[in-house]
């Protein structure tokens, strides 16, 4: 008995669908405020002070108070010399008995006395300026600054469409199994 077999074989069919992720992330807020840093300088120059009265007067360029000082001491001096002068003339003059030309010598030294002085050369002024001085004053006030930051982190956005799969039976298995004449 011949039998004829044919099969089919079951098929199955799939529908894939990927999987969709969307992500999307807005930048931070960020607020700075900022209070800026202050410098205040305050500065005070030095002052110098230069007396230079002694080699004015040195120099012969007194003042006026200074002058008046010096040519009284001056007169005084000369006064002091004229009296010596004269007590001592008239002494000579008290002894003109003894002998000698007490009026002659005495006139020829009061004439030409004037023409009887020492030159000297010399530099002026002798003595150095005063100086002095003040030291400079700086003040330098600081003041810090700040700087305020506030950061508001933004979530990321993620829209997910989730994939499919879908299995079906394209096919479905069959036997089929026939009789067969062989007569022929």
């Amino acid at each position: 008995m011949p039998l004829e077999i044919n099969t089919t074989n079951a098929q199955i069919g799939m529908e894939i669908t990927n999987a969709k992720v969307d992500i999307q992330q807005p930048q931070a807020d960020v607020n700075m405020k900022t209070k800026h840093a202050q410098v205040n300088i305050k500065s005070e120059n030095s002052k110098i002070h230069i007396d230079q009265s002694v080699c004015f007067s040195e120099s012969g360029l007194k003042d006026v108070f200074e002058l008046i000082k010096s040519s009284a001491n001056l007169g005084k001096q000369r006064a002091s010399q004229a009296i010596a002068r004269i007590s001592s003339e008239g002494d000579q003059l008290m002894r003109i008995e003894n002998g000698g030309n007490p009026i002659i010598s005495q006139a020829i030294r009061n004439a030409f006395e004037a023409d009887n002085k020492d030159y000297n050369i010399g530099l002026t002024p002798k003595s150095r300026p005063k100086i002095s001085a003040t030291d400079p004053k700086l003040n330098i006030d600081f003041q810090k600054g700040e700087v305020n930051i506030d950061v508001n982190v933004n979530k990321p956005i993620i829209n997910y469409q989730p994939g499919k799969v879908n299995i079906y039976l394209n096919q479905k298995d069959s036997i089929n199994i026939e009789y067969v004449d062989v007569k022929g």
